[in-house]
């Protein structure tokens, strides 16, 4: 746990994998946190990627819309990346993990036997803000259930800092042996999350399994980012994150939903891998799917630059595309 902290608190994994988790009629979506605060109205089939769109489509889903929130891009500390492009998944990873961090309940020696311990706490962020947390934990299982409100929470990473506002349910295990969170589950119907210039609202569930290695994230997910009021939606997304010496390897997967083109399957076959100094990927490629197998690859050339090939008649052969720098995407 403290691996994977030190190395959030260096690096902002620019993973945006929002998926809604139950879908209300077509083309609608909620959270199971409560009445959904979005809806994704857009196309609901799946896209084609073609010589004509396959660009286009790349880049919104790999930012999860036409502005902000980065699907992949990773922005280390001292990284000349502008913290408005920082994905809101990651964000929200690393609020989440470091306002949970801290939890210390009771050893069940300490209490009666079938007791339940309740803790109401606040936390402040590390650049400001506050988080009060209520939780209920059964001393016999460890199993807990409570809510948190969230009030301009900072959560600083490196240069780069990211705020959250509004309330979550929460749920998950507590492992008193080692006097810590294992599994954290979040449900929420609108938060607003702001980094830098940025913001968006998010309704959808958060699940983290902090025991699992490499740690193994799930979202689902509703955006809309502020600055074009449409609504994103990836659907059953996964994200793992494995630290090694001086670098992090993560993969992701899910279906994205793009509103003026429909969905898109995406996959790491070879994970994004960056570098302790970096500010983006040096190695790693991102598959998108499209109807009739038509694809599209991102690859990872270096920690400066990517590119996108193509195959829009599935056929496995891809038409190469321009080198591009990560810093335009």
């Amino acid at each position: 746990m403290a691996t994977i902290l030190k190395s959030l608190k260096k690096m902002s994994v620019i993973f945006v994998i929002f998926p809604l988790l139950i879908v209300y009629g077509c083309g609608g979506g909620g959270s199971s946190g409560g009445s959904p605060a979005l809806s994704y109205t857009g196309i609901t089939t799946q896209t084609p990627i073609t010589s004509g769109n396959g660009t286009v489509v790349t880049s919104q889903a790999y930012k999860q819309g036409s502005t902000g929130g980065n699907l992949t891009g990773i922005a280390m500390q001292g990284g000349g990346v502008d913290p408005g492009i920082q994905p809101k998944s990651l964000v929200l990873s690393q609020i989440f993990i470091d306002s949970f961090n801290q939890v210390k309940i009771p050893s069940p020696s300490n209490l009666l036997t079938g007791a339940v311990v309740s803790k109401t706490d606040r936390v402040t962020g590390s650049c400001g803000g506050t988080l009060d947390r209520s939780m209920s934990i059964d001393d016999q299982t460890g199993n807990f259930t409570g809510s948190a409100t969230y009030t301009n929470y900072c959560s600083k990473t490196g240069t780069k800092a990211g705020t959250v506002s509004g309330t979550v349910n929460i749920s998950g295990s507590y492992d008193f042996n080692s006097s810590r969170i294992t599994t954290l589950k979040l449900s929420f119907s609108s938060l607003t999350v702001t980094s830098g210039s940025v913001s968006a609202t998010v309704s959808g569930d958060f699940t983290v399994n902090l025991q699992s290695t490499p740690v193994a994230i799930t979202f689902n997910f509703l955006i809309q980012n502020d600055a074009d009021k449409k609504v994103y939606w990836v659907q059953n997304g996964t994200i793992t994150i494995a630290t090694g010496n001086g670098y992090v390897d993560v993969t992701m997967g899910g279906r994205v939903y793009l509103p003026d083109y429909g969905y898109v399957d995406i996959s790491t076959p070879t994970p994004f891998r960056v570098m302790t100094n970096d500010s983006y990927p040096s190695s790693g490629v991102l598959i998108l799917t499209g109807s009739n197998n038509s694809k599209a690859r991102l690859t990872a050339l270096n920690n400066t630059t990517y590119q996108v090939d193509l195959d829009p008649a599935g056929t496995g052969t891809y038409v190469s595309g321009q080198t591009q720098n990560w810093s335009s995407i």
